[in-house]
């Protein structure tokens, strides 16, 4: 067993997993390296990086961060029973999972807006996706990628380097017209090379790798339920001990209010922004006597 014969094995699994970036990837990879480069080499910004670490590693966001892989790994196996899964969608997994599914993941606490499920669904299912895969099929050679990709990065974070509503509005026009021509150039290069993408593309997998982000965030919208209920308990429980003297009795109150409240997301969302409830609660000295105190602030709050 040599160097090459392993370095050969890498690449094998690699590409039958997905993992062979095209140009628009591999420039994308380029400009996040140098970003990344940059962060380190900056004394603030690397401050804050590992200020931010420090934070993502405490111990609930390390299970936070389990309980997210295990989700993506049940998901995964769910896609290989009913005969979907392709392993070439591992790298296309591995890019949601550390993009548009931590960006889903950190919204949970907003499951108690109206509409939220119904809005974020619609916003998954949407056709963005479809033509972005599309537009994706013809990359161009690295270096207009480059050239593309950096104008597009400048366009998007110009508004936010505005001083004031006037110079603001002209930046929100130039990202407005920079990402349009964009969008047209890349579109026609794609139709311009369509006679030769169709006749290599395999249809079967390229329905699944569209429909594939959809079902990904989805499956992840059924998880940010129980994380928003967990999340508001843990605001409860948290007034309850502050509201005590005694927090070592304090799971009794914590029991009844959970018996009480159940997994009406809304109730437990009113009672974790404190007030009476919380106070009543947590001065009763049995899990009956918490029950009744939190039914009954519950059933005012429903009248």
């Amino acid at each position: 067993m040599n160097l090459q014969w392993i370095t050969n094995e890498v690449i094998s699994w690699l590409i039958a997993h997905g993992f062979q970036p095209n140009n628009r990837e591999w420039v994308g990879l380029i400009l996040l390296v140098t970003f990344a480069a940059f962060v380190i080499w900056n004394t603030q910004s690397r401050s804050a990086l590992f200020s931010a670490i420090k934070v993502a590693t405490g111990r609930k966001l390390l299970a936070l961060w389990a309980i997210y892989i295990l989700w993506l790994i049940l998901f995964v196996l769910v896609a290989d029973m009913v005969g979907i899964w392709n392993p070439v969608l591992t790298k296309d997994t591995f890019i949601w999972g550390v993009s548009s599914g931590l960006v889903l993941l950190g919204s949970f606490t907003e499951a108690t807006k109206i509409a939220y499920l119904k809005d974020k669904a619609t916003e998954i299912i949407g056709g963005i996706v479809i033509i972005e895969y599309f537009m994706n099929l013809s990359p161009f050679s690295i270096p207009i990628e480059f050239v593309l990709q950096v104008v597009l990065l400048i366009a998007i974070v110009l508004p936010a380097g505005a001083s004031n509503s006037q110079e603001e509005d002209i930046a929100s026009k130039v990202r407005i017209w920079t990402l349009t021509i964009a969008s047209a150039v890349v579109v026609i290069h794609t139709l311009r090379t369509a006679d030769i993408l169709w006749g290599a593309v395999d249809w079967q997998l390229s329905v699944v790798k569209m429909v594939w982000p959809m079902l990904l965030g989805l499956w992840m919208l059924i998880l940010t339920f129980p994380l928003s209920i967990y999340a508001a308990y843990e605001e409860v429980f948290l007034r309850i001990d502050i509201c005590r003297s005694d927090s070592s009795k304090a799971w009794r109150a914590k029991i009844g209010v959970v018996l009480a409240l159940g997994i009406r997301l809304k109730s437990i969302r009113e009672a974790a922004k404190g007030g009476g409830m919380a106070y009543d609660v947590a001065h009763t000295n049995s899990i009956g006597a918490a029950y009744e105190e939190a039914k009954r602030h519950r059933l005012e709050d429903e009248s």
